[in-house]
């Protein structure tokens, strides 16, 4: 009894935390981003370094797999590995490769794609290629820098 109120309150408080820290939490990297003349970009728009892309899912995007590489990240809005991995990006943008799209996937609202690649659970990596065939598959907590060592 007493471990499960010290998760609750565990939860209350890293939820409180995550509400008050600069990005919030479930929060895309479009809400964070700016437009080259410093306004603040628009809902839905795409996070584009000068290197790489992170955006949200869409299929024609996966044509760029004939010129590189596209990851699909499945991820829930409620899923706390999930959310570190995006903040993770999101503060690491510059040092994704140009050659380099991660097409964000609603891991809830996706129950197609889910089964496409045998997605189990959220903060699933699916890379696939032009067709959108899969060619490698990883889950789990990693970092930005471990799974762009791991991209084929």
């Amino acid at each position: 009894m007493i471990v499960v109120i010290g998760l609750l309150v565990g939860g209350i408080l890293f939820y409180g935390a995550i509400r008050r820290s600069t990005v919030p939490y479930g929060q895309t990297t479009a809400e964070t981003t700016t437009a080259p003349d410093g306004a603040p970009a628009e809902e839905g728009e795409a996070h584009v370094s000068a290197r790489g892309i992170y955006q949200d899912y869409e299929p024609a995007l996966l044509a760029n797999a004939d010129m590189g590489k596209v990851v699909l990240f499945f991820k829930a809005g409620w899923c706390i590995t999930c959310a570190a991995l995006d903040r993770d990006i999101v503060a690491n943008i510059d040092r994704l490769p140009e050659n380099v799209t991660i097409l964000k996937v609603d891991y809830d609202n996706s129950p197609e794609l889910r089964a496409k690649y045998n997605v189990k659970v959220q903060h699933s990596l699916v890379q696939v290629d032009e067709e959108g065939n899969e060619i490698k598959q990883w889950q789990g907590s990693l970092k930005l820098e471990q799974f762009l060592s791991e991209i084929v």
